[in-house]
This record gives structure tokens, sequence and C-alpha cells, in this order.
């Protein structure tokens, strides 16, 4: 029965997208439904991935046929335009873009610069702007539309609510659309960010070629899977390195941009472990002068929980130990925070903060002064740290029974 809904409401759904009027109505019998496209760089141009929906696999109500619920197209062009064109010609159905969910690009064309290709989903009428953009690292980005996914038969779809759903649940993962990468691009004082993803086995020939196929989807441990790693800084259009995955959960403190996470901890006794949740966090970013130059001070408000605990002779009963474990939590946030800062001035000095931005929206005078060096002052820019946390819940139990385990 809920497939039986759930398929009937993908087929309206296709339907109200179509039908806008009688001028434009067209048949979904005579559309195919693009979820996702990427992009990759070749010698002479470009190579143009799109994943295209088919209807009958995705709302049959018996898990279909055993065929896949996708098919592939691709093409070459020396503009990624020609090549999206060339698609359309090859492709036996007119190919519908207003429904895409994620544009893949590959880490080697973001290194040479990624304003052409924006310009042109961004100007094009076909295109929507909530689909979500990411950056293929270390691998082709075609090769993650080829990964066949369970549960969610539309691969495209898949990465889309994984990442939107992870989101907000862990600190190191983020999602940018089209019109806020944009945006950083043209803003003075920020540079932009993009989420990282890449597939497991993926130097495993054998491997990706059955996870290319329906037999990936038929079992329970897949051979690959796609997986988000770290985040990728850009200076101006260009992809200059990578966050890992503890510099990407202080860049997202940083930014206000964590929703719920974890951080792991010591035991106030250094006997054992805990997992504090953090169910609310706030920043803020506050700009100075001192003798004229610039300071910021990144401040961190945040409440959780103590969701897991290993720790031996430890009474979360006692204030004193609830004290402690918020001063634990508070540090780890912070040494992440700093060491992010740190990467990123020290190595890509590239200013994916948006601390310009800031002090522009501060003291627009001084922002005119500043930002004609600003490379060079925001390597060396002092940035002050203060994060306060507040251990609401302990859970059930003010002790844990692992203790008491005769």
């Amino acid at each position: 029965m809920l497939k039986r809904i759930m398929a009937v409401g993908l087929t309206l759904s296709f339907i109200l997208i179509l039908a806008s009027g009688c001028s434009s109505r067209r048949e979904l019998n005579d559309m195919a439904i693009a979820s996702a496209i990427a992009i990759d760089k070749r010698p002479d141009g470009f190579l143009v991935t799109i994943q295209v929906v088919d209807p009958g696999e995705v709302s049959s109500q018996k898990g279909g046929s055993g065929n896949a619920a996708v098919t592939i197209y691709q093409e070459k062009g020396k503009t990624v335009g020609e090549a999206l064109r060339r698609v359309s010609v090859k492709a036996p159905r007119r190919i519908y873009l207003a429904h895409l969910q994620m544009l893949v690009i590959s880490d080697r064309l973001a290194k040479k610069g990624l304003g052409k290709i924006l310009d042109l989903f961004f100007r094009a009428p076909d295109f929507r702007s909530d689909f979500l953009i990411v950056v293929a690292k270390s691998i082709e980005a075609q090769q993650l539309l080829k990964i066949t996914t369970p549960i969610d038969k539309i691969p495209g779809g898949n990465m889309f609510k994984a990442l939107t759903s992870s989101e907000n649940i862990w600190a190191p993962l983020t999602t940018v659309k089209i019109q806020q990468l944009v945006t950083d691009l043209v803003s003075e004082g920020k540079n932009p960010i993009l989420t990282g993803i890449t597939v497991t086995n993926k130097n495993n020939k054998a491997k990706l070629e059955k996870a290319n196929s329906t037999a990936n989807i038929q079992e329970i441990h897949k051979d690959s899977r796609f997986i988000y790693k770290g985040l990728a800084v850009f200076k101006k259009d260009k992809l200059i390195g990578w966050l890992n995955e503890e510099e990407s959960s202080g860049y997202n403190y940083i930014t206000d941009n964590v929703f719920q996470t974890s951080e792991s901890l010591v035991c106030p006794n250094k006997k054992g472990s805990l997992l504090a949740t953090l169910t609310k966090s706030s920043t803020k970013i506050k700009v100075l002068f001192q003798n004229h130059r610039p300071k910021i001070k990144v401040q961190v408000q945040a409440k959780g929980r103590i969701s897991e605990i290993d720790c031996q002779d430890v009474d979360l009963t006692n204030p004193h130990t609830i004290s402690l474990i918020e001063a634990l939590t508070e540090q780890a946030i912070k040494q992440k925070i700093k060491k992010t800062v740190q990467t990123v001035q020290r190595k890509y000095d590239s200013d994916i903060f948006g601390f310009g931005s800031s002090i522009y929206a501060y003291q627009p005078k001084a922002w005119m002064t500043l930002k004609k060096n600003w490379n060079q002052t925001f390597k060396v820019l002092p940035v002050d740290v203060n994060v306060h946390v507040t251990i609401e819940r302990t859970g059930k139990f003010g002790k844990s029974f692992i203790n008491d385990i005769k």
C-alpha cells in the first residue's frame, strides 16, 4: 500500500511539474527527467554525464523489473553547453533539466576554475536554483553517477537526501546551492567552499564495475558506495585544497552552520570516554579594531546532552562532574576552530569564513583600505575563540550501569 501511494505521488509530482499550462504542457512519456549531472575535464573540452530517471522503474509497485531506475547519457564538447546539446540529440526523449538535484564537478576541473561552468547553469532558464553542487574527490565525476544505490532507486536522489539529512546531524558536512556559490564568488571578503564526494574502493576496478550494475543493489554489503568526505577550499573560483573532517567541522562552527553533532571526549578522570551530543549551536562573529588593525572574535553558544558514556567512577548526578564535561566539550570545539583557522591562514590563504565580509559590514570605510591587501592581512588576522556549552540532560541514569555488571 505504501509503495502504491509513493508511486502515485511521484507520478503526480512529475505531472504537476510538466503541466504548467496548455501551451507548455508536455507528456511525461515524451520527457526524460534529469536527476544529476557530472562534468569532467578532457584535453579537448568537457565530458558531460547526465543521469536520467526511468519513471516506469521508479513507480513499479513490486520493485521494478530488476533493471536500474536510471539511464546514463554521455557526450563530449568543446564547451559544457555544447556537450549538453549533444546529449539531448543522443537521448530518445527530450531531457527535462528543471528537476535536477545534484551537480557533480571533478576536482581536476575545479582546479581549473568553475566560473564559466557556473555561468551556464546560473543563466540558463532550464535549470532551477535549488540543486546541490559537490566536488568529486580523487575520482572522475562520471563515476559517481554510475554507482547503483539501494533504498532510493535514483542515485542522484540518494546523494541529495544523504547530504541534506546528514548536514542536520553531523558538523563536517554542508550543502551549497548555486545561488550561494555564486554569491560567495562575487562577494568581497568571502571565498567559497563545496562538500567533497568520493566512492569506497575507488582503486579497485572490479568492485567499481560491480557497483555500476544492479548486482550492487542486491548485495547486503556493497562493493562500492559513495561517501561525503571533507570540504573543498576555493580561492575565487579555483579549488586549492581540502579540509579534513575535524577542520570541516571547525569551519561549520565558525560559519554558524552546525545544527546537531557529537563530540567524543575523554572522561574527566581520564578513565574511559563519553559522547556529548549537541542539539543546538549558535555562532556570532564580532569585529574589533585595535590600533586601526582588525581583530575577529568567534563566539559559540551550544546546548547538548550526554548520549553515551563509558567512564569509570563518574557520577553524572554531581554538578561538578557536569561542569567538567561542559569544559571538556568547550575545549574540543575551541581546538577544532583554532586548528581550522590556522590551517586556512597558513596553508591556503583564502578567507572562506567571510571575515572580510564581516569587516565590510561593520566598518565599510576601513574595508575599502583593507581589501587592497586582504590576502596578506588575512594570513595574520588575530582570531579569538570563545565557546560556552551547557549540558542540559544526562540520559535516564546518573551513573552508567556498566560498572555494576558482575
